[in-house]
């Protein structure tokens, strides 16, 4: 190969490697706008009541709903206990 096609390969290869990077970083400049624009955009629209009813009452379950039954803590302990004995 003559020293003036390897110079041209690589003047090539530079230039694309360049335009790549411009497209990927104005791909991404783009992305941030939009991101941004689309939070701004959120932002604006007004809550909605409902959320702030589903949270007083989450907030309000009694102790018998978040107990864990004793047949489910035996069962647990049970498989437990068989899965060390299967492994030990």
């Amino acid at each position: 190969m003559e020293t003036n096609a390897v110079t041209a390969q690589l003047t090539e290869a530079a230039t694309l490697m360049f335009v790549g990077m411009v497209v990927v970083f104005v791909f991404l400049a783009i992305l941030i706008v939009a991101v941004k624009a689309l939070t701004w955009f959120c932002n604006q629209i007004p809550q909605n009541n409902n959320n702030k009813r589903q949270e007083t009452e989450s907030s309000t379950m009694t102790m018998a709903e978040t107990q864990v039954l004793p047949e489910h803590i035996a069962a647990i302990t049970a498989a437990i206990a068989l899965h060390h004995k299967k492994t030990l």
